[in-house]
């Protein structure tokens, strides 16, 4: 069995992209899954301050417009990160979001930092898992009674790509789920390539960076390392890499746990259909790096390609990646720039229940 991935191309005309998003959530049948009055948890990433390249407002707010007309009742919601810039908490976090153009008047819903003031709300949520036996999802995704996953797709310097996957993932979990999933990945330092400029050192939220006296090259502390792999966005010259072989692909696998537990937040009681859960994908603006970066070489690497909807995550982001790598000339940019294989967090949340891997196109 299959599972339908829905496509609509992206048009220089914003007017004629709002019509296929609608279209496409006409496609998805939400109001035959959702029930009348439910929140519904509009999971999004902000962007972090000055990233131009995160889903536009006007997009979102189509959806939210949609989900309001069928009597539900959408919110914008996203974390506080590990690192310590303009989402660290709810506060700086909801001025960032409103700064980008996401303020109740231009997405007419409201929008909830799900995991509180300073990132410790959390439901703890049961799900025996290889990595877990619970996870710790932030407080107002795992309360509201439905989800609706927006993920701008891109490159991640440390799982291969960000998605839908990643979005659910990583993105609603509290701190110290991130933490969690973070604590067996740590970089380390290719010295041939250093040039001691000292920007990861300024980068590191956990101080864990130092630059050796001697050589002027810089320096990991593993016992301080969070393992967010800010640094690995943030060197020049390539030269602070991931240990593929063991830790991005524990990264992955605890990514997709956390997934799994956001799931089993959203368990649909009345039997029509199994998850109250859908997924867009935007292929607009595609770059190496995730929305966390305000960088100046995290431009677009290819032309937008156009936008997917699915009941899927696991369908929807290998839709994604099969039309990325198409756009490619049959290359996984993503594993060129960033040197990892995005195949991990497909395999194993096909192998967990997230989704299946085989689907259909369906192009409006």
């Amino acid at each position: 069995m299959v599972s339908n991935v829905y496509y609509a191309r992206i048009s220089p005309d914003d007017e004629e992209n709002l019509g296929n998003i609608s279209r496409l959530y006409e496609k998805l049948g939400v109001g035959k899954i959702f029930s009348k009055g439910d929140f519904v948890a509009l999971k999004l990433h902000f962007g972090e301050k000055g990233n131009p390249y995160h889903v536009k407002p006007s997009y979102v707010a189509e959806i939210a417009k949609r989900l309001s007309a069928d009597g539900f009742r959408p919110f914008l919601t996203d974390t506080t990160t590990l690192y310590k810039k303009s989402r660290a908490d709810a506060a700086s976090h909801l001025i960032t979001a409103y700064s980008h153009g996401f303020g109740f008047g231009n997405v007419k819903a409201p929008v909830i930092i799900a995991d509180g003031l300073h990132g410790r709300q959390a439901a703890e949520v049961p799900i025996k898992a290889k990595h877990f036996e619970s996870v710790k999802i932030a407080s107002a995704i795992a309360e509201a009674e439905a989800f609706v996953c927006i993920s701008h797709f891109k490159g991640h310097p440390d799982v291969g790509f960000g998605g839908a996957i990643k979005n659910v993932g990583m993105g609603c979990g509290n701190k110290a789920g991130k933490q969690l999933m973070h604590s067996d990945l740590s970089p380390w330092i290719d010295v041939k390539y250093c040039m001691g400029c000292g920007r990861c050192v300024r980068d590191c939220p956990a101080g864990a960076i130092s630059t050796n006296d001697k050589t002027g090259k810089a320096e990991i502390d593993t016992d301080k390392c969070w393992g967010c792999a800010d640094c690995i966005a943030s060197c020049p010259k390539t030269a602070i890499k991931t240990r593929w072989d063991t830790e991005s692909v524990i990264l992955q696998e605890k990514i997709c746990e956390y997934a799994l537990g956001v799931m089993e937040t959203k368990r649909n009681a009345s039997g029509a259909g199994a998850f109250k859960m859908v997924y867009f994908n935007f292929l607009t603006n595609i770059t190496p790096y995730c929305d966390c970066l305000a960088k100046e070489d995290n431009v677009p690497m290819m032309p937008d390609i156009g936008i997917l909807a699915s009941w899927d995550m696991v369908a929807i982001d290998r839709a994604s990646l099969d039309m990325v790598i198409n756009e490619n000339r049959g290359k996984d940019p993503f594993k060129e720039f960033n040197g990892l294989s995005s195949d991990v967090q497909l395999e194993y949340g096909e192998k967990i229940g997230l989704g299946r891997r085989d689907y259909e196109l369906i192009t409006l």
